[in-house]
């Protein structure tokens, strides 16, 4: 009786001292599912701006990239193991300068040109050739094989090949990169055939790198602040500044991160800015914009870039897209 009188006065001083001491804490709650930033409201001024512009069923357009900084600073144009990497993160080597001729119309895929390179594309999808011959071949660009190609050693001796065979013909080619090397580059001088290998990668990477302007001027409502309006000459001018999500888009970070991602390596570590100034003509329509984007990396410095298009012959822009360019591609 007595043992079981002490249970009972055990068990309520237990549930006296349960109820008289600190609060039990709550379990934890699991962190809540990290969302995307909600896109910012679009400028309703930068809308009207460029409503006539995205309204166009055609037009023609000239692209001028121009980028420096970074380890190619010393690097001689990308021509080091380093140059060679950038320029295949954003389909440009690092400090020189890509010309590019575009024209685009509704419902068909956007051509390039060059240089001796022709290509037609559709979102990531791009179908190129060499030369303006007929019995050129069109091939499906594989932007993989190009990537993997700026940092191989077979990209390495191609270039070095294609180098020598155009200083001295195949004999030099061969002397510089190897028979391979010599025999590309030996054909790059008689017959007029783009370079092989790194080179020829990374042409092909400034081709697929170029921003159609329909890409650009949709997400420049909701990518822009600090919006500045002026007229100039009978011209409406605008300048803004990029947000970081379209700095980033702005400066290549897509292709940077596939680029990443296919050597293993991880991202991160560059902080991105970026600027726009546009040109509108009397008629309403864009007529030039330029692009401006810093990229801040850790460890290899400040790069720079400068994109510059020109607008013209808005609706009378038309072309036939080749069937075999169709076949191609997967719409």
């Amino acid at each position: 009786m007595r043992m079981t009188w002490n249970v009972v006065q055990a068990a309520g001083l237990l549930g006296w001292l349960a109820s008289s001491g600190p609060a039990q804490e709550a379990p934890p709650t699991p962190p809540a599912e990290r969302t995307a930033a909600a896109p910012a409201a679009p400028d309703p001024q930068l809308v009207a701006l460029l409503a006539k512009t995205l309204a166009a069923k055609s037009y023609a357009f000239s692209y001028v990239s121009e980028s420096s900084g970074g380890e190619a600073a010393g690097g001689g144009g990308g021509g080091g193991g380093g140059g060679r990497e950038r320029g295949a993160r954003d389909g440009e080597a690092a400090g020189r300068t890509v010309k590019c001729e575009g024209a685009w119309q509704q419902g068909s895929p956007v051509r390039l040109k060059q240089g001796g390179l022709q290509g037609y594309r559709i979102d990531d999808q791009m179908v190129t050739r060499k030369g303006d011959a007929a019995e050129a071949p069109w091939e499906l660009f594989d932007e993989a094989f190009a990537l993997s190609l700026m940092t191989s050693r077979r990209g390495r001796d191609g270039e070095a090949g294609a180098a020598g065979g155009a200083a001295g013909g195949a004999a030099g080619g061969a002397a510089a990169g190897g028979q391979a090397g010599g025999a590309s580059g030996g054909a790059m001088v008689a017959g007029g055939i783009a370079p092989t290998g790194a080179m020829q990668a990374r042409n092909l990477l400034s081709l697929a790198a170029v921003r159609v302007p329909h890409e650009l001027l949709k997400r420049l409502p909701t990518g822009l602040t600090e919006v500045n309006r002026r007229e100039l000459d009978g011209k409406v001018v605008v300048a803004a500044t990029a947000t970081a999500e379209f700095a980033e888009f702005l400066a290549g970070g897509d292709r940077a991160s596939r680029f990443s991602a296919q050597q293993g390596r991880r991202g991160g570590g560059a902080q991105m800015t970026g600027s726009v100034e546009l040109i509108f003509a009397a008629d309403g329509r864009l007529e030039s914009f330029t692009v401006e984007t810093r990229v801040q990396h850790e460890r290899r410095g400040e790069q720079k870039r400068l994109l510059r298009y020109a607008l013209t012959d808005y609706e009378t822009t038309q072309y036939e897209v080749p069937k075999a360019v169709l076949d191609l591609l997967v719409t």
